[in-house]
Formats: structure tokens, sequence, C-alpha cells
């Protein structure tokens, strides 16, 4: 009879055990590109998460109470693309199952969803055509630098002619654009593309405020989502 006892806590304590795992995410983390913004949200948050990766793009050296918030420093160009192109490149194989990415301002991060949608044609030749002449920072007024264009006349161009992507494969997922810098992602969506894709786009980045950012903030759905092959590397 005991036995049967034993075997009967022993289910129980797996059901609770497989219970309580379904509550949160087996493997979250948080990744943050932060320049001069008020950062204490993180430390109020970290405890959501099986780790936190801060990109500190400013040499401010941010201190924080939570065991598992990391710093990183990296250069402060490319805006926070550049920080989350570096984060993939550097954990492309050893990613958490989901990936929230935001910004020192802490906005609302949403999901990119990969949906079949019947404007995605469209979607694809109006985010094509974008071009932008100047920018400035909407939120980190702190940072004043000059804009730097491409020598593309559109995005189209840029795509065509510097990336391993190709027009194509936006027509997948340009109705998915998260923009903002506010995004999540799953493992296999960031997957989606080789390694290789985000390390040609992290290439090109030089300066703080570039056109060419803005090229990659409308291309992170198209990396995630599409069903087509980019074009190869030679």
């Amino acid at each position: 009879m005991w036995i049967i006892a034993l075997l009967c806590l022993y289910t129980l304590a797996r059901m609770c055990a497989s219970s309580s795992a379904k509550t949160r995410f087996a493997e979250l983390e948080l990744v943050v590109a932060v320049c001069k913004e008020d950062l204490g949200w993180i430390d109020a948050v970290a405890k959501d998460y099986d780790k936190v990766t801060v990109y500190d793009k400013c040499e401010v050296s941010p201190a924080f109470r939570a065991s598992n918030v990391h710093v990183q420093r990296v250069p402060n160009i490319g805006s926070c693309d550049y920080a989350f192109l570096t984060y993939i490149i550097d954990r492309y194989d050893t990613l958490p199952a989901l990936v929230r990415f935001t910004k020192g301002t802490h906005g609302n991060i949403h999901p990119i969803k990969c949906t079949s949608h019947s404007d995605h044609v469209r979607c694809a030749n109006e985010l094509l055509g974008f071009k932008l002449h100047n920018w400035e920072f909407t939120h980190n007024r702190t940072q004043e630098f000059p804009f730097k264009t491409t020598v593309h006349d559109s995005m189209r161009e840029w795509v065509q002619e510097d990336t391993l992507l190709s027009t194509d494969m936006y027509e997948d997922s340009a109705c998915d654009v998260v923009y903002g810098g506010h995004f999540a992602a799953t493992r296999d969506q960031i997957r989606n593309v080789s390694k290789d894709v985000y390390a040609n786009l992290r290439a090109q980045q030089f300066f703080p405020n570039e056109e060419v950012d803005h090229y990659v903030e409308r291309s992170w759905a198209t990396m995630f989502c599409t069903k087509r092959q980019g074009r190869p590397l030679w």
C-alpha cells in the first residue's frame, strides 16, 4: 500500500511541476539597446526573464541589482539595430526560445506575426519605395548626430545591390513590419535566414544616425517570415 501511495505522490509532484513550468516561458530573454535613458525599469522587469542582455552604446556603464542582467559594450552606431544584429550574430547557435528586443525608452513590445495577407504585394511595393532624406532621434534628444544617407534612390535599390536578401522576399511579410525598435521573435523566426544575412547588414553600419538603419528596421519581418531563399554569398 505504501508503494502505491509513494507512486501517487510522485505523479502528483510531476503534474504540479509541469503545470508550473507552463506558467512561464522556459527560455525567455530581454535584449535592450541603451544610451542615456532612465534604465530603472530594467531591474523591475528582470525577474520576468531568464536573462537580460543590455547593450551599452554610450559608455554609461549602467549598474543593475538583478543578477541576471548582463551588460555588453558596443559602439554607438547603427541605432538600436546594430545592437540587435550583434546579439543575433553572437548568439545565433545558442538562442533562447523567445527574444524580446527593445530600447532604453522601453516601449510596448510587439511580436512579429508571419501572417498571410492579401495586401503583401502592395505593402512590399510601398516599403521598397521608401527613401529617407533626414532624421532626428524622436525620444533620445541627448543624441544629435548628422544624418548619413545612402547612395541609393530607394530601399529597393539597397536590397538589390547591398544585401543578401531579394525584393521577392518582402512580398511574404511587408505588411508585418513593426516600427520603433520594440519587437519579439522566436528562435525559429530568427534562424529563418542564415547568420551571414545579419552579418552583411551589420557590416554596413558605421554612424550613429544613418539611413541604412531605417532599411534594416523595415527588414526584420522579412528576415523572420519569408519563405523564399535569399541571394547566395558568391
